[in-house]
């Protein structure tokens, strides 16, 4: 079961049905209609919903940084998964995001986006691009079910059972794979 912690309304969740609880979550209602998303469509739960709305709200006050800064330092977060759901709405919210990744040096940051506007050069905040541009340095691509892998493309072995990643598996979080090339089969 899923631990939640919660401080001046954030809600971070310690792993989710596919990372373990070694890694802090956190998701927000997602401002864009991206077709295709691969995030776990749970915003139809009414408790989930509600926690969603609370958390963007919370990510466009004055103490988002602080708040979530004391969340993670607080629980000792070595990994932290921003927007399992959602999405960096805007360039100011990316930039508060590398300043908290800048304050938790201590912590890996992965995140996955479809937005053409961001980039960072942080050692410790991998952006995932989920739609595949020359100059992305890390993508993901979903692949449907009995296709084959692409070469030179590493497959998720999270699959069925939804319990590999960060537990049997951490390549996508593994500071040390310098160019992620991952595909992800449909659920």
């Amino acid at each position: 079961m899923t631990q939640y912690v919660k401080h001046n309304g954030l809600t971070v969740s310690k792993g989710n049905i596919k990372l373990n609880e070694k890694c802090g979550v956190f998701n927000l209602t997602c401002c864009f209609n991206c077709t295709g998303c691969y995030g776990f469509p749970s915003k139809n739960w009414p408790n989930v919903k509600a926690s969603l709305a609370r958390n963007l709200k919370s990510s466009k006050s004055k103490d988002f940084i602080a708040n979530m800064n004391f969340i993670i330092k607080k629980h000792q977060f070595k990994i932290f998964r921003p927007h399992s759901e959602g999405e960096f709405y805007s360039l100011d919210y990316f930039k508060a995001w590398e300043t908290i990744a800048e304050l938790n040096k201590q912590c890996f940051f992965v995140a996955y986006t479809r937005s053409d506007y961001i980039q960072s050069e942080q050692n410790n905040f991998r952006l995932i691009d989920s739609i595949e541009r020359p100059k992305s340095k890390h993508m993901a691509r979903i692949i449907e079910k009995g296709q084959d892998t692409p070469k030179g493309w590493f497959l998720c072995p999270d699959d069925k059972e939804h319990d590999t990643c960060l537990t049997s598996c951490n390549y996508c979080y593994n500071p040390k794979v310098k160019n992620v090339r991952v595909a992800l089969p449909r659920h």
